[in-house]
């Protein structure tokens, strides 16, 4: 089955979706917390486990949509390079790979290492370098991934 552009878009625009509906649900329930706290208490559950999972939703999504994103990475690698495997290149590197066989302008990935180097702030070092949204994040991945070609196989 040949992947095309648009599967990785779909997967990204899923992620988006989901994060959406998450942080949507917890502000409702943290809003029905405040005038009935059995809500969650009878969970085992606080209103702060409330605010502290609004407070982490972001960054949690942020990993997921990276994680999605390097899988496209993979897949595109594969097929450019006809592999029958997994390649276990590392992401650093497999960005600029693809970067240059699909000839991405230079500041294009660059913007995406700095999402890389963010996420990796998040998941290895407990702390965020810089200040990246997922929005921002999402927009720098999907710039990248416009340089995709529609088809792939």
């Amino acid at each position: 089955m040949t992947t095309t552009r648009d599967t990785y878009f779909k997967r990204i625009e899923a992620i988006e979706s989901e994060f959406g509906v998450a942080r949507l649900a917890a502000r409702e329930l943290l809003g029905r917390c405040k005038f009935d706290p059995m809500t969650v208490q009878a969970h085992g559950l606080r209103p702060r486990d409330i605010q502290r999972c609004l407070a982490s939703l972001e960054d949690t999504y942020i990993i997921r949509l990276f994680a999605e994103f390097e899988t496209a990475l993979r897949e595109i690698q594969m097929r450019i390079r006809r592999l029958n495997q997994w390649p276990k290149t590392h992401i650093s590197d497999l960005i600029n790979g693809i970067a240059g066989r699909l000839n991405i302008p230079t500041d294009n990935h660059r913007r995406l290492h700095e999402v890389r180097m963010y996420r990796n702030g998040l998941v290895h070092e407990g702390q965020k370098q810089g200040n990246l949204g997922f929005s921002e994040c999402r927009s720098r991945i999907g710039a990248f991934l416009g340089f995709v070609p529609h088809h792939l196989g």
